[in-house]
C-alpha cells in the first residue's frame, strides 16, 4: 500500500523589492553643488564614492554617488553650516566644509594601507572569536554597503532579472523540480533586497512559520548597514581563506541566542585589491538538529561597475525541510512516521541592466543553440521550442536554428509548442533533458507537429496503420479554469452523402481530458461531437475534417 505523504515544512524563499526613501532632499532647491572625488596620491578620479551634504545638526540634506569620472552633483536647500561627508571603501572618510555655491569642489581621499586600521566604531565585538579588533573593517564595510544603498536611490536602471526555485532529491544531487521566471522593469532601484528591516530580523529572526510552511529570509546590504543590526549582532574578523586571495571577511553572529528564533551566522567579504564588496555568505542557526546538520544558508554576490555603482548580481538561498512519510505501524490501526530531509533552493541573477549614463551590465549566463530538422533532413522552420516551467522559448528560423539566451545554470526539459495543440493546452514532449552551465549547449532537435503527437497516441492504442493515409480527431474536455475534465463521455457522428453514421460512442476521457479517434474517419467530411461531463452536456461541436488532424476543445463551466 503506497504511503501517504504530507509536507511538514514547505519552503519558500522570499524575495521582494524594498522601497527606500530619499533622504532630506528638501523642498527648496536653491543650491547646486558639483565636484570631483580624486585619489590624494595619484589624483586619479574615484568612482563609487558616497557624497553627503550634512546640516549643522547632522541631518542628511542630499546624497550622491561619484560617477566613472569621480564627478558628483548635489542639490539641496541653502543651509548655514553645511558640510560634506565623503566615503569610499578602501579610503579614509572625510568631512570637509562647503565651498561657495557654484564653485566646483575637488575632494581628495587618502588610500588606506590596511582595512584593519583602528577607528572609532559603535558596534558589538564578538568575544571568544579572535583578538583582532574588527572596528576598522566595519567602517570600510559600511562605506561599501552605503554605496550600494545610495546607488538604489540616485541611479535607477532598466533591469531584467531571472529568478528560480528548485527542489532536490533526498540525497541533494538530482533536481526533481525546477521553475524559472523572468521579469523586467524600465526603472528599478534594486535587483534584490530584504523583505524585513534589520530591527525585525533582530527581534523575530530570519524564519517565519505560515500556513504554507516555513518562510526563510535573507539579509541585504541595508540590513548589515542598519544600527539596529549592529545592536543585536556582534562582528569579528574572519580567518584567512585560501579560496579567497586578497579578501578580508567581516563576520557577524547574533549577540544573544534565543530559543525559537532563527538567526544567521555569516560574513561579508571585501576584495582589498579591487576595494570592492564581493559577497555575503551565511548559515541559518537554531533549527532542528536533523535540518541544522545540512547547513542551510545562502549567498548574495555584488558587482561593482565602471560608473561606481554596486549592484547585487546574484543571490541564492538554500534552506532545508523535512518530509514526513506516514506508514502502517506494527499493530493494527497504528501508524509510524519517518522523516526525510530534503533540500530546496531559491535565487536569481541580474541578467541585464542599463543606466542613463550608458553603463551596461550583462551576466555571464548560458546560451542554448539547437538545429531543428525534418525527418528528410530539411531545416524545420517556424517551430516553437520551450523549456518546461520557464519563460525560455524560441522559434526556429529559416535555417531551423533555435537560440535561447540568458539561461541560468540548471537542468532543463525541452518541449515543442504546436499552435493547434496550444488551443487545447497541450505541448509535445521530447526525451531531451540537459544541464546548462555558464556556457553554450548545442544539439540537434526533433521536428514534431500536432500530427506526430496524435499519431503517437493512436500508435499507443494499437490503432495506427502506416500504410493508410488516416485522418485523426482529438477532443479535449476542459473546465473553464483550464483544468482537464476526467471521466467525460463522448460520441461522434460522421456526415457523408448517404447520411450520418455514429463512429464513436461511449468513449471516456482520462485524467488529461483527452479523447482521440483514429479510425473510420473520412477526409473533408463533417463530424458532430457531443461530450457529456459530470456537470452535464457540453456545447455540441461540428467540424470539417479538412486536415490530417482535427483538434477540438470542449469547455465546461464548473458547477
Amino acid at each position: 500500500m503506497p504511503s501517504r505523504t504530507r509536507f511538514v515544512r514547505a519552503l519558500r524563499a522570499s524575495v521582494a523589492l524594498l522601497a527606500l526613501s530619499l533622504l532630506g532632499t528638501g523642498e527648496a532647491r536653491a543650491q547646486l553643488l558639483t565636484g570631483q572625488i580624486v585619489d590624494s596620491a595619484s589624483t586619479q578620479p574615484i568612482p563609487g564614492a558616497v557624497v553627503q551634504a550634512l546640516a549643522g545638526d547632522g541631518r542628511v540634506l542630499a546624497r550622491a554617488l561619484s560617477d566613472g569620472r569621480g564627478g558628483f552633483a548635489l542639490r539641496f536647500a541653502d543651509t548655514v553650516g553645511v558640510q560634506l561627508r565623503v566615503q569610499r571603501i578602501g579610503f579614509r572618510p572625510r568631512i570637509v566644509p562647503l565651498e561657495a555655491a557654484g564653485t566646483p569642489m575637488t575632494v581628495k581621499l587618502i588610500r588606506i594601507p590596511a582595512f584593519l586600521d583602528p577607528v572609532r566604531v559603535v558596534a558589538l565585538q564578538c568575544r571568544r572569536r579572535g583578538r583582532t579588533s574588527p572596528s576598522g573593517l566595519i567602517e570600510q564595510a559600511r562605506a561599501g554597503l552605503l554605496a550600494s544603498v545610495v546607488a538604489r536611490d540616485v541611479n535607477p536602471a532598466a533591469m531584467t532579472r531571472v529568478t528560480y526555485e528548485r527542489r532536490y532529491d533526498s540525497r541533494g544531487r538530482r533536481v526533481v523540480f525546477q521553475r524559472v521566471r523572468m521579469d523586467s522593469s524600465e526603472s528599478s532601484r534594486t535587483s534584490f533586497s530584504a523583505v524585513n528591516d534589520a530591527a525585525g530580523f533582530v527581534s523575530r529572526g530570519f524564519l517565519m512559520d505560515s500556513e504554507d510552511g516555513a518562510i526563510y529570509f535573507a539579509p541585504d546590504a541595508e540590513t548589515l548597514l542598519d544600527d539596529a543590526f549592529s545592536a543585536g549582532y556582534c562582528f569579528r574578523v574572519m580567518p584567512p581563506d585560501r579560496a579567497r586571495p586578497n579578501q578580508v571577511g567581516l563576520g557577524f553572529e547574533a549577540a544573544n541566542r534565543r530559543r525559537g528564533r532563527i538567526d544567521v551566522d555569516g560574513a561579508l567579504w571585501i576584495d582589498t585589491v579591487a576595494r570592492e564588496l564581493r559577497d555575503i555568505v551565511f548559515e541559518y542557526q537554531g533549527l532542528q538538529p536533523a535540518i541544522q546538520q545540512e547547513r542551510p544558508g545562502g549567498r548574495i554576490e555584488f558587482a561593482t561597475l565602471p560608473n561606481g555603482i554596486t549592484v547585487v548580481s546574484r543571490w541564492q538561498l538554500s534552506p532545508v525541510g523535512m518530509e514526513i512519510d506516514t506508514l502502517p505501524g506494527p499493530r493494527p490501526g497504528s501508524v509510524r512516521y519517518i522523516g526525510e530531509v530534503f533540500r530546496y533552493e531559491s535565487g536569481g541573477e541580474l541578467a541585464r541592466a542599463s543606466w542613463r549614463d550608458g553603463t551596461e551590465w550583462r551576466a555571464p549566463l548560458g546560451r542554448f543553440v539547437g538545429q531543428a530538422t525534418w525527418a528528410d533532413g530539411r531545416p524545420a522552420r517556424g517551430l516553437i521550442y520551450v523549456l518546461r516551467n520557464t519563460p525560455y522559448r524560441a522559434e526556429s528560423d529559416s535555417l531551423g536554428r533555435v537560440v535561447i539566451d540568458d539561461m541560468i545554470p540548471g537542468t532543463y526539459q525541452l518541449l515543442i509548442v504546436d499552435r493547434d495543440l496550444l488551443e487545447v493546452g497541450l505541448s509535445i514532449g521530447t526525451n531531451i533533458e540537459f544541464s546548462m552551465a555558464r556556457d553554450v549547449v548545442e544539439m540537434p532537435l526533433p521536428a514534431l507537429t500536432a500530427d506526430d503527437y496524435v499519431t503517437a497516441r493512436c500508435r499507443d492504442q494499437g490503432r495506427y496503420n502506416p500504410d493508410i493515409d488516416q485522418t485523426y480527431l482529438l477532443v479535449r474536455a476542459l473546465w473553464d479554469d483550464g483544468r482537464p475534465v476526467e471521466g467525460a463521455r463522448w460520441s461522434v457522428r460522421l456526415f457523408e452523402r448517404d447520411g450520418a453514421t455514429e463512429v464513436e460512442a461511449g468513449g471516456e476521457s482520462g485524467s488529461d481530458g483527452i479523447m482521440t479517434l483514429c479510425q473510420n474517419l473520412v477526409r473533408d467530411a463533417d463530424v458532430e461531437i457531443l461530450v457529456v461531463a459530470p456537470s452535464g452536456l457540453g456545447p455540441v461541436a461540428r467540424r470539417r475534417l479538412s486536415a490530417k488532424t482535427t483538434i477540438v476543445p470542449v469547455v465546461f463551466t464548473r458547477p
